[in-house]
């Protein structure tokens, strides 16, 4: 996928991330990356998603990947799926990107059945990326 000179990344389509998404467009282009094939089609064909018409300067994709020209990055995601949205997103970070996370919450390690729960397994969004 080719991206524009100047390009934002958005993760996440879901309402808070399609308004990031809308606000951001109205001064340059931004990548929107979501889950779902459906809704890469929508706003790629139709400039639609969530029944909105979307600013002709979004494009959608399904791949973290072609976020790696993208200097400025807005993770927008669910906190329960950040984490796992990091992962994918650190095989194409360097020092140039700069992510500005839009996830409230936290990130709760329950893997150890720890109770009750401590510091050690609870992070801010921050502290995940």
């Amino acid at each position: 996928m080719q991206v524009k000179s100047g390009t934002v990344g958005v993760i996440g389509s879901g309402r808070f991330g399609t308004v990031i998404a809308q606000l951001l467009a109205q001064q340059q282009p931004v990548l929107l990356v979501t889950r779902r094939d459906a809704v890469v089609d929508s706003i790629n064909t139709n400039h639609t998603h969530l029944g909105h018409t979307l600013h002709d300067n979004i494009q959608a994709t399904t791949s973290f990947d072609a976020l790696a020209d993208c200097e400025v990055i807005y993770p927008i995601v669910p906190s329960k799926f950040f984490r796992e949205s990091m992962r994918s997103l650190s095989t194409i970070l360097t020092p140039k990107h700069i992510l500005i996370h839009g996830t409230k919450g936290l990130d709760v390690d329950d893997s150890e059945d720890e109770l009750p729960l401590s510091r050690k397994n609870i992070h801010t969004m921050s502290e995940v990326i």
